[in-house]
């Protein structure tokens, strides 16, 4: 009797173990994270804002998240062959030469995506395709928490400034709008770009990526419940400035919710998610629906030897160490051979009226520059509007 095939693949001991291959993968992302921590920093400030309600303070939740499904992942990856991929290489290359242009042209929001997506080539290349579609989830989920989103937040803003409006009107408060100011006959309210519910919207899809990858397999299922996710974030935003316009009409802006009114937004949403979970487990006892990672888990092992030689795979290894070190090296000698670190100095041509050398660094006079907005719970002037 011939014996099964996958016990005469098991049987054969690859030369490119995990041990070799785990090591590669962990001495690269640690020479990433450190020789590229001016994107690293930038991310984590962020997400240190987390105690004065900032658009990215979910940051560190997510990563724990994904550390999390990875780990999860680990009794299906131990049966896979680690095989380093000569494609994924040129994967490696092009995104770090993508980082070195967006370095070189000092666009912070470019060389951070081109990181992340750094983050999950390395992976690939040094682990393979099949040990790399299990990580593609946990990885990507940290798109949602790093700091490229503010494209959506102007967007964001004239929806829920005209929605609130609207809403405003249609239960009976006099309030006329102007642009992002919703004026009422005791004081206005203006919506700010922190406002605009960009930090609800991401921590909703974030959230909702993860029950979908957990309790659905079909795309489309879960598309629809990141899509409902995400509405439903829009909607408790756009239900808490209408319910501080509501309060600051009826007390003639002296509510605690005109100048404190973050938390409100959370409640509204955590108030809405227990109840499409509710729906959910409703639809669950009705519906016969399929959960993700169930099955025989034999079928979902691949365990087949690699096919690449031991040689090929050690270049695969240098390739993408020498790619991933150079980079930085690169940029740092071009911003210290030719960038003097100084801003140049401005000559106004003689007789400009109304122009003049502002030599404080606070930009020319007679010039129109944008001013910082206030944050969401900050207290105007008693001469400004206040922000919702």
């Amino acid at each position: 009797m011939q014996p099964e095939p996958s016990r005469v693949v098991n049987s054969r001991q690859p030369v490119y173990s995990w041990g070799i291959a785990g090591t590669a993968v962990v001495v690269s992302l640690s020479l990433v994270l450190l020789l590229y921590r001016d994107a690293v920093l930038h991310v984590t400030g962020y997400w240190n804002q987390w105690d004065s309600g900032g658009v990215y303070a979910h940051g560190y939740l997510t990563l724990a998240i994904s550390l999390y499904l990875i780990f999860s992942q680990r009794k299906k990856l131990v049966h896979l062959r680690p095989c380093a991929s000569v494609i994924a290489l040129f994967a490696v290359g092009a995104l770090s030469l993508f980082w070195l242009a967006a370095a070189m042209m000092d666009i912070i929001t470019v060389q951070v995506l081109a990181l992340l997506l750094l983050i999950l080539a390395i992976p690939w290349a040094l682990l393979g395709n099949q040990v790399t579609r299990h990580l593609v989830f946990p990885v990507l989920i940290l798109l949602f928490a790093i700091p490229v989103w503010s494209v959506l937040s102007s967007f964001l803003q004239e929806m829920t400034a005209g929605a609130s409006y609207g809403i405003a009107r249609l239960i009976g408060v006099t309030v006329f709008r102007q642009e992002q100011l919703l004026i009422l006959p005791a004081g206005q309210l203006e919506v700010t770009p922190s406002c605009s519910g960009m930090g609800y919207l991401l921590a909703a899809l974030t959230l909702g990526m993860l029950y979908a990858h957990l309790n659905y397999q079909t795309f489309f299922h879960r598309l629809v419940v990141v899509v409902i996710a995400g509405c439903t974030a829009i909607i408790a935003n756009i239900l808490r400035v209408a319910i501080v316009v509501q309060q600051a009409y009826e007390t003639d802006m002296q509510t605690s919710l005109v100048n404190d009114h973050f938390y409100l937004g959370w409640y509204l949403f955590g108030g809405m998610v227990v109840v499409l979970l509710v729906i959910d487990h409703y639809i669950a006892m009705s519906v016969k629906r399929p959960k993700a990672g169930v099955g025989n888990p034999d079928e979902e092992v691949i365990d087949d030897v690699c096919a690449q030689g031991y040689s090929r795979q050690l270049v695969v290894l240098v390739a993408t160490g020498v790619f991933i070190t150079s980079v930085p090296v690169i940029a740092w000698w071009s911003h210290n051979q030719y960038g003097s670190g100084q801003l140049a100095e401005v000559v106004m041509p003689a007789g400009a009226a109304g122009w003049s050398v502002n030599r404080t660094g606070e930009g020319l006079r007679g010039s129109s520059r944008s001013t910082p907005v206030p944050a969401c719970r900050a207290v105007a002037r008693a001469d400004a509007a206040k922000p919702v």
